[in-house]
């Protein structure tokens, strides 16, 4: 086998030392979901200890709210739409050409036909 040059291996060790960041601490990120779940041996927990308060109030604000109250702004693509709920036009009943309610239309006036045969033959 041939031994590598000693600058290739000086150039490696600085090209590693530059762009390779080792992380002493670890912070988990509950926001990101991950991409496989883990399955859990029933051998595996630890039933007679307690999970201690601050993960459990991390765990149960990653699941009980939704992403406007995780996150600051929309994240992804989907985000987008519906973050920004409130309309850009504030809608005037009175104006005709905007707002055009229907009263009844042939569906619902169709439902009601069936409720009230429902409520006659029920008596």
């Amino acid at each position: 086998m041939q031994k590598l040059p000693d600058n290739f291996i000086k150039e490696r060790y600085k090209k590693d030392e530059r762009y390779i960041i080792v992380y002493d601490t670890y912070r988990p990120n509950y926001n990101e979901t991950n991409v496989t779940a883990k399955f859990y041996s029933k051998y595996e927990g630890h039933l007679d200890t307690e999970a201690s308060p601050a993960i459990l109030e991390n765990l149960k604000r990653a699941n009980d709210y939704g992403p406007k109250e995780k996150l600051a702004w929309p994240e992804t693509e989907n985000h987008w739409y519906g973050w920004y709920s409130d309309p850009l036009v504030e809608l005037e009943r009175s104006d005709g050409r905007l707002y055009f309610p229907r009263a009844s239309t042939e569906m619902t006036r169709h439902g009601l036909k069936i409720l009230q045969t429902n409520k006659k033959s029920k008596k």
